[in-house]
């Protein structure tokens, strides 16, 4: 019961951009520019919610990881000198 709205979230997130550029397409008079990044931009959301819903613990450990490594450790903090903050000698 899941993953039951699965299928038509991927067939929504595809087919949804795809009209809208075929419509752009021709109220503009473009040939296939807008359907083709419609295709590509729905096609691609559909790969990323599919995966989103079926690993959602990658992506949760991920972002997890990313903020820890922006943050400096206690010992890294300690490490540094004031040597880095000073300005450079004129010549």
């Amino acid at each position: 019961m899941k993953y039951s709205t699965l299928g038509i979230q991927f067939v929504l997130a595809i087919f949804l951009p795809l009209f809208g550029g075929i419509y752009l397409d021709k109220w503009l008079g473009t040939k296939v520019l807008f359907t083709l990044l419609g295709l590509v931009y729905g096609f691609g959301t559909a790969l990323f919610m599919t995966y989103r819903d079926l690993y959602p613990d990658s992506i949760k450990k991920k972002s997890e990881e990313d903020e820890e490594g922006s943050k400096p450790s206690s010992s890294e903090a300690e490490d540094s000198t004031t040597e880095d903050c000073e300005p450079p000698s004129k010549p």
